[in-house]
């Protein structure tokens, strides 16, 4: 599967959220 995220802007925005919220609570539960 090719990765394009111009061709799908919603999916990729809706991962980077994604990625961002899982790193802040991995590193609140780091503390």
């Amino acid at each position: 599967m090719a990765y394009r995220p111009q061709a799908n802007g919603t999916a990729e925005r809706m991962v980077q959220t994604m990625t961002r919220a899982f790193k802040m609570y991995v590193a609140d539960e780091d503390k």
